[in-house]
């Protein structure tokens, strides 16, 4: 806005000095503004002192007869040129003189009282990240209809989603216990809730799962309840049980769902493969993130050797669960790490996919695989796939 001000200010500046300027300027007569009668006087005038001046030179004339007609040839000059000529106008007026002043104030405030009518001076500065603005204004709006119709069960599934997208994971939880409330054998958003809590935990297994099972015994065709499961299964080594799940979601899918297909189906080739005897992947050093994590020396007296180390790669720009994890204790700090697709948390987003990841090891005293206050951390925001050598240093605490 002050940007705005300042070149608004210099424009009708500049612009009020041109219009202005003529009003300053000295009269001066021009022989082309003259009437056309003057005109004509005046040429006749000059065609007589011409003729005076030949009479004079010839001797027909005397010097004192020259001098008088000469000077009676000056004042009908005067008197029928000048004096006889069409009025000037001249700035002296009263009326004039203000015109001046008048227009140098009321120019900029008419300008300005326009622009502010019809114009838009915020447009310079628009709202930061309109489309979160947006959302939250949706949210708002979402919360106060629920607050006139709290048995909208769909509302609440809504609003749980959009928390959830927010990463307002509590908030998420509570309108997804709310929405069961109403609707308790709705197989989808026992479907949701499980993948919000996987999330949390960092683990399909656990509650995540009991919630899929819920899901897949009130609907046992449910896509997403499916794909959860055999990610459920993958993570604890069980490919078979993975490929029978992911196999029975495709079927089920939409047709507007054909990458989330696609996905499934690379994640089945890769069970297959680790399903056969003794069948290891290959590890390509290029997809790798290898190195140490310490602790600094004033943070070490913090630490107790069974306090819960994580050390977790994250998409910088995708999804929010990490894409590979490990998990280890303080007693074994300083810890050297290799994090690969190895300890992906999931088929569909793996640490090969991603060229570019953030870094993070962290402390927590209660396992908790969700961040909280006082945990301590470590954080290298920008990494590139494949780096090795990597010196990522405990130094920090989670506020």
């Amino acid at each position: 806005m002050i940007l705005f001000l300042v070149i608004a200010v210099l424009l009708i500046g500049i612009g009020t000095t041109l219009l202005l300027l003529p009003f300053f300027r000295s009269p001066q007569l021009d022989q082309n503004n003259m009437a056309p009668q003057s005109q004509a006087s005046l040429a006749i005038l000059r065609e007589s002192l011409t003729q005076l001046q030949t009479e004079h030179q010839s001797g027909l004339m005397t010097d004192e007869e020259f001098s008088k007609q000469k000077e009676e040839l000056e004042r009908r000059t005067i008197d029928e040129v000048v004096l006889d000529g069409p009025p000037t106008k001249s700035l002296a007026s009263p009326a004039i003189k203000r015109l001046p002043v008048f227009l140098a104030i009321f120019i900029p405030l008419a300008v300005v009282g326009l622009y502010f009518i019809i114009g838009n001076p915020n447009a310079i500065n628009p709202p930061a990240n309109p489309q979160e603005q947006q959302i939250l204004e949706m949210v708002k709006q979402l919360e106060g209809r629920l607050k006139t119709d709290p048995n909208n069960a769909q509302g609440w599934v809504f609003l749980a989603r959009t928390y959830g997208a927010l990463n307002r994971i509590t908030d998420a939880k509570n309108a997804f216990d709310k929405a069961l409330t109403l609707d308790p054998k709705n197989s989808d958003t026992l479907a949701d809730l499980a993948d919000l809590i996987a999330y949390e935990n960092k683990t399909m297994n656990g509650q995540a799962l009991d919630l899929i099972n819920q899901s897949l015994q009130i609907n046992p065709k449910n896509p997403k309840a499916l794909a959860l499961k055999g990610t459920a299964a993958f993570e604890k080594a069980d490919y078979a049980a993975a490929i029978k799940n992911w196999e029975l979601a495709i079927p089920n899918l939409g047709p507007n769902d054909a990458a989330f297909a696609q996905g499934l189906n690379a994640s089945i080739a890769e069970a297959k493969t680790l399903l056969r005897p003794n069948a290891k992947a290959d590890i390509n050093p290029a997809l790798t993130l290898s190195g140490k994590v310490s602790i600094s020396p004033g943070l070490k007296g913090q630490v107790s050797p069974s306090d819960v180390v994580f050390i977790y790669a994250k998409a910088i720009d995708g999804p929010r669960l990490p894409l590979a994890i490990i998990k280890s204790t303080a007693a074994q700090l300083p810890i050297t790490f290799s994090l690969s697709d190895e300890q992906s948390m999931s088929p569909q987003f793996k640490l090969s996919q991603f060229k570019e990841v953030s870094l993070t090891a962290r402390v927590s005293k209660t396992g908790n695989a969700i961040p909280e206050k006082g945990d301590l951390i470590g954080v290298i925001p920008k990494l590139n796939l494949g780096e090795k050598n990597i010196q990522l240093i405990i130094q920090d605490v989670q506020p």
